[in-house]
């Protein structure tokens, strides 16, 4: 249960920033240079976090086949 809460959180992050990097380009803000930055920075954000999720999860399924399988 603590696992799926974790990665919810995780979900919950990505559809955050997601939002964000929509809102953020609206015309009066989009000429802004942090604007700019920040927009550029998400999806590297998304990645390492999709990447960490995906090496969590592994990590937890080879800890469940060990223990299984002993």
């Amino acid at each position: 249960m603590k696992e799926e809460i974790k990665m919810m959180v995780v979900a919950i992050i990505c559809a955050a920033l997601l939002i964000l990097g929509h809102v953020i380009i609206i015309e009066t803000l989009a000429y802004y240079a942090w604007v700019q930055w920040t927009a550029g920075a998400i999806p590297f954000v998304l990645l390492i976090m999709a990447w960490g999720a995906v090496r969590y999860c592994r990590a937890k399924e080879r800890a469940q086949e060990r223990q299984h399988s002993h």
